[in-house]
């Protein structure tokens, strides 16, 4: 013998089991139950209709969940839409601002190389101008000194009478 064979156990018994065989349960005197067929066909009906039952569900859950989808991206496409109008419609703006004021800004771009003594009132014209152009104001609000300072350098300055109502739209004094 070996000295492993000394701490090896021994195998354990084989146990056998028997399941009940469906065939002989009614003869089977401890079980109480009995199954005939119309029980077997009424609790495979009952099965039948609860599997159809939960695939007609998981069917509906599913046209509820593509509904929902379909909703969300018809929101998304409105949406988008929307924001598509409001850039076209804010182009044009810019568009007809930049027409109004194209002329007056090469006017005062001309001014600002030769006019040193009104430099800074034509550096805010322009800037005023920009901001407008590009709709970031609709108007340009000053002080009434400031307002006066503005309006009489551009007296000096030959202009058409759209752009000079264009040029007092634009300021505003408070």
């Amino acid at each position: 013998m070996n000295f492993n064979d000394e701490y090896i156990r021994p195998p354990d018994e084989q146990r056998t089991m028997r399941l009940n065989d469906f065939n002989n349960i009614n003869n089977n005197t401890n079980n109480n139950i009995s199954i005939t067929d119309s029980d077997l066909a009424k609790v495979l009906k009952e099965s039948q209709e609860e599997y159809e039952l939960m695939q007609y569900i998981q069917q509906i859950e599913q046209i509820e969940e593509m509904e929902r989808i379909e909703a969300i991206r018809k929101e998304k496409e409105l949406l988008l839409l929307k924001e598509k109008e409001k850039q076209e419609e804010l182009n044009n703006e810019i568009n007809k601002r930049t027409k109004e004021f194209s002329s007056l800004k090469v006017k005062f771009n001309k001014l600002v190389s030769f006019d040193a003594t009104n430099k800074s009132i034509y550096e805010l014209i322009l800037n005023a101008i920009e901001l407008y152009i590009t709709c970031d104001i609709d108007n340009y609000s000053v002080e009434e000194e400031e307002y006066i300072n503005i309006m009489n350098v551009c007296k000096n300055i030959r202009k058409t009478t759209e752009e000079n109502i264009y040029l007092q739209n634009l300021f505003i004094k408070t």
